[in-house]
């Protein structure tokens, strides 16, 4: 057996293997950053960054979009997030495979305009949050989204 050459189909090219390893890397960071800058993450971040620990109803793999007005197609964040709802605010964060031109944020409740109830599909239930002087707008389906309902305060609750 240790004579025998090895058939070119089980023969591996480690130099191509690397640059298409690298090449993917850079393609991911590449396309968080896009969909960062079209959605609004960067500019939710540049207000908002998180800092610490923060208590509250904890919500892992939560699905939400995020848009802006010029924008028609809002940027989904599919099961890949985990948000921390709390009396003070709540914290964004993505899981660490899309953490790449998305930090954590922190968003105080005294800086959001408004929590409104919102349906897709008139099945699927959420919160749509609007921020105070700034543009993008973010909702939040399932479990996650009856939090940040129930947990803001009255003030800002607009129901359908």
């Amino acid at each position: 057996m240790s004579g025998e050459p090895i058939p070119p189909l089980l023969q591996v090219d480690v130099a191509r293997v690397l640059a298409f390893m690298a090449l993917f890397v850079a393609m991911w960071v590449a396309i968080c950053g896009l969909l960062a800058q079209l959605g609004g993450w960067s500019t939710l971040a540049s207000r908002f960054s998180a800092s610490g620990h923060v208590e509250g109803v904890r919500k892992w793999l939560v699905s939400a979009d995020l848009r802006r007005p010029w924008n028609p197609l809002p940027v989904n964040y599919s099961n890949c997030l985990k948000i921390t709802v709390g009396a003070q605010g709540f914290r964004l964060a993505p899981i660490f495979l899309f953490r790449a031109f998305h930090p954590p944020l922190w968003v105080p409740w005294q800086d959001v305009a408004s929590v409104t109830e919102v349906r897709a599909l008139l099945l699927f239930p959420g919160a749509k949050i609007a921020f105070r002087d700034i543009s993008p707008i973010l909702r939040v389906w399932g479990s996650a989204g009856r939090a940040l309902r129930d947990t803001c305060p009255p003030a800002l609750l607009v129901r359908r």
